[in-house]
């Protein structure tokens, strides 16, 4: 396995279902995906803070130098959790952008995306809301199409459509596992149980980025 083996991300655009992927694969015991913590950010954000208070040791990994890779932080954040129990088979992050330029940052590291319809997703209010869309909707469109493009590019990914994760989750649920070659966990089928009951000791309960998703917490309904 590669430097980078270990290694798991969670990508797409806001509102594919991103975070609800985070639930699931948080769902086996030795698998740690962060929630949108983003790792060398010189400035830790909201996740970030959180997982400083909690694990002080980590703060030097939201600081790279430009001659370092960019999985390099998240490597040795790899190396520091797997050391204490936690995410031994797989540590990582979620990333929720359409920012292009990932597939060269993401190397040989596994990687989950997560796609919705175009047009679904650009008629999402919270979308909307975020993105100017009503100033000119082209160069936003133009955008999610190029980032989902690029995804082709990545040595190891495996493709999530929204509506197959709403209409049949255990075909997906198998397919991540199969695609991590992991045995799932007991509880595979109704991952959206597990979410927020890691324990107190687990890395995963200090960020509790479930507060501000809750209906990632809920089982997929079309």
């Amino acid at each position: 396995m590669s430097d980078n083996g270990n290694l798991l991300c969670v990508l797409g655009a806001m509102k594919t279902a991103t975070t609800s992927m985070c639930g699931l694969v948080n769902s086996h015991p030795d698998v740690f995906v962060m929630c949108e913590v983003i790792l060398n950010s010189n400035c830790p954000g909201r996740w970030g803070r959180r997982l400083v208070k909690a694990h002080p040791n980590t703060l030097p990994l939201f600081f790279t130098s430009r001659s370092a890779a960019y999985l390099t932080n998240y490597r040795r954040a790899y190396q520091y959790f797997a050391s204490h129990g936690h995410g031994r088979s797989y540590f990582g992050d979620k990333i929720a952008t359409i920012d292009s330029g990932f597939a060269k940052r993401m190397q040989d590291a596994r990687v989950i995306f997560c796609v919705r319809s175009l047009p679904e997703w650009v008629a999402k209010d919270s979308v909307r809301a975020h993105y100017p869309l009503d100033a000119n909707i082209a160069p936003f469109v133009v955008q999610y199409c190029k980032h989902f493009l690029e995804s082709f590019l990545l040595d190891r990914v495996y493709h999530v459509r929204m509506v197959d994760f709403l209409a049949n989750n255990r075909a997906i649920v198998d397919g991540v596992w199969q695609f991590l070659d992991l045995a799932p966990p007991p509880d595979a089928y109704e991952w959206w149980q597990t979410i927020g009951n890691y324990g107190g000791g687990d890395p995963k309960s200090s960020l509790n980025w479930w507060k501000g998703h809750m209906s990632s917490a809920t089982g997929p309904k079309e």
